[in-house]
């Protein structure tokens, strides 16, 4: 059927587990499309060794979700899933801009101006607050998980996806991005640590650096952030000229050490900076 259906045109990149590939889909006028095939096998291997690695079980049971609701335009697009001679593969739409991270480092200065990083991470912020109001946590919230097409973001990747109302105890995500509570291997309410991810998210695009390595007690740099806060730690970066108060405050919603005390997806998308 995939054959039948789908005209290879070039390889895309390689994934954990497999490949990404852009295909011409000839029941469909030749509309490119990304396809991404996983080895079950591979991955039933790699999971073994590594338990916290992406998951692609985790991934069809999200996408298998998403693909029962209409599609949202900040959400990477799904057409179908399905299994094949111990593959998954997943045909999705194709984004040819890269992603977010490609966009900060191909910036004047290696960071976006304020004005646009505030559009950009608002789309990003319409993306999450779809998957959490559909009970999907993303819980691998990153640059590098944002693709753009047509300028446009959509939030990609759910390898890591849980449900959003489930807690959880295991230490996934990448260093830069993963919640304190996240990283002390604490119990954890996944959409709040969706919610710190997505305040690293926009502290990326306003300044070209990760706030830390990692958000950890034994992290100097982050415990330094913790006594200064948001505001201080970019004036020590010289970077108070172009990024404003207001800014500052505003990421500082979402880098709470307390997951309570961090704003939701309604309140951002409420908030005057992205209105």
């Amino acid at each position: 059927m995939i054959r039948q259906r789908y005209r290879l045109k070039h390889k895309i990149g390689d994934a954990l587990y497999g490949s990404v590939c852009a295909c011409e889909d000839t029941y469909n006028d030749n509309e490119l499309v990304a396809i991404k095939q996983v080895s079950l096998e591979l991955a039933t291997t790699l999971l073994a060794v590594h338990p916290n690695a992406d998951n692609p079980w985790h991934e069809r049971r999200a996408i298998t979700k998403l693909l029962a609701l209409p599609p949202h335009p900040n959400i990477v697009h799904f057409h179908q899933e399905f299994l094949h001679n111990e593959s998954w593969f997943v045909v999705m739409e194709h984004c040819p801009e890269g992603d977010l991270w490609d966009r900060v480092r191909g910036s004047p200065n290696g960071r976006v101006p304020e004005r646009e990083a505030l559009r950009l991470f608002r789309q990003v912020t319409l993306g999450l607050h779809f998957l959490h109001t559909n009970g999907i946590a993303h819980r691998d919230v990153s640059l590098e998980n944002v693709l753009l097409r047509d300028g446009v973001c959509k939030l990609s990747d759910f390898g890591l996806a849980t449900d959003a109302e489930r807690t959880c105890a295991d230490t996934v995500g990448k260093a830069n991005y993963m919640a304190p509570e996240v990283v002390a291997g604490e119990v954890y309410a996944p959409v709040a640590a969706d919610m710190w991810s997505l305040g690293i998210v926009l502290f990326i695009l306003l300044t070209g650096s990760p706030l830390v390595y990692r958000a950890s007690e034994k992290d100097n740099d982050f415990v330094a952030f913790l006594q200064l806060g948001v505001r201080r730690v970019v004036k020590a970066w010289n970077m108070a000229s172009f990024i404003s108060e207001d800014a500052c405050k505003f990421v500082s919603t979402l880098l709470q050490r307390d997951p309570s005390q961090r704003l939701m997806t309604p309140d951002l998308l409420s908030h005057p900076l992205l209105n």
